[in-house]
């Protein structure tokens, strides 16, 4: 059954760095690059090995066989011919401070992101996303919407606030004086109506939309950098680059990823929030202007697995002294295959 391992850099680094003891090479290699990215390579490939031995798939002190990249860069295990770990992947994805690891038997595709506005651009999303998915965008920016045909505010039609495309950037970073929400215009779609309005805010989509106190722009962030992830996570399971995007078709109402070479399974996306579930207060540098998060100081993250037909989402995050299953349940699920309708 795959697992996934998520926790801070800075603090898997110092609990697993002795599992790097006897790899020269590594450590060699690590000891070019600037100190962050060394922990953050060295945290990866620790805790790799710890969840291998957790498995029963390398013993104590072992070395890790041999990584082959693919061809567009996919890392594997070159396991010897006959050996325990014949047929498990794993993958890794960083994010700000944390670590994202999933491993597993068959393909493993995994991608971890912060939810930050400076992503959260009118280009971009119409790039990326196809019409249905910018059309629940723009919903989610609309300050006024309730379900009720009754209710003053449907009749007065939709209301935003400002056009801008999310505000002035000064040093990188957004500030929160000038954030508004995607408008429909940007994202170059219509407007739902009222009756498709309802059909979008089914019940695959209220999980997003709670606590309700989020602001358009964080709804809009959080939706965004679950498409992403979506994404992301599918392009890696087949090792292929972001210029596959436009081979790849999301369902949003059936809730269905398909591309071609992709296995049968699903795919979940988790939002991971720094208060409820995860001990980085001193592992993570608290968030910048442009770095949503659902209060002032707690940071969001969105990590999209995929888990192979008939598995489970076994999630672990990391609680400062130890690991704990995860609790949570996932925002949504989409599913893979040619089992979907």
């Amino acid at each position: 059954m795959p697992e996934v391992y998520v926790g801070p850099i800075a603090a898997l680094y110092e609990v697993y760095k002795d599992e790097l003891k006897g790899e020269s090479e590594l450590l060699a290699a690590l000891s070019s690059h600037a100190p962050q990215r060394a922990k953050s390579l060295g945290a990866g490939r620790a805790l790799l090995k710890y969840a291998l031995r957790h498995h029963g798939l390398l013993d104590q002190g072992a070395l890790l066989p041999p990584l082959v990249l693919g061809r567009l860069g996919k890392p594997s295990l070159q396991w010897p011919q006959g050996s325990r770990g014949c047929g498990w992947d794993f993958n890794l994805s960083h994010s700000n401070g944390l670590l994202a690891l999933s491993l597993g038997q068959g393909a493993m595709g995994i991608d971890l992101e912060l939810c930050a506005l400076k992503r959260l651009t009118p280009m971009l999303l119409n790039k990326i996303l196809d019409p249905a998915e910018r059309r629940i965008c723009a919903l989610l920016g609309a300050t006024s919407y309730t379900a009720s045909r009754g209710d003053p505010s449907v009749r007065a039609g939709w209301v935003t606030r400002g056009t801008s495309a999310g505000g002035v950037c000064a040093g990188g970073y957004l500030q929160p004086a000038e954030e508004t929400p995607l408008t429909a215009e940007q994202l170059m779609v219509q407007m739902p109506n009222d009756e498709e309005a309802q059909e979008l805010y089914s019940a695959a989509w209220q999980k997003l939309l709670c606590p309700k106190t989020l602001r358009p722009i964080q709804r809009q962030s959080i939706w965004w950098t679950q498409q992403w992830t979506l994404r992301e996570c599918v392009l890696k399971i087949l090792g292929q680059s972001i210029f596959a995007y436009d081979q790849l078709t999301l369902d949003v109402h059936n809730l269905s990823i398909k591309m071609a070479g992709l296995p049968q399974g699903t795919v979940h996306c988790v939002a991971l929030r720094t208060q409820d579930y995860l001990d980085i207060s001193s592992s993570v540098r608290a968030p910048a202007p442009c770095e949503l998060a659902v209060t002032e100081n707690e940071m969001q993250w969105v990590l999209s697995v995929f888990v192979p037909e008939g598995d489970s989402l076994q999630l672990k995050l990391w609680n400062g002294q130890n690991w704990s299953n995860f609790a949570g349940s996932a925002l949504c699920t989409y599913h893979s295959g040619a089992h979907v309708a």
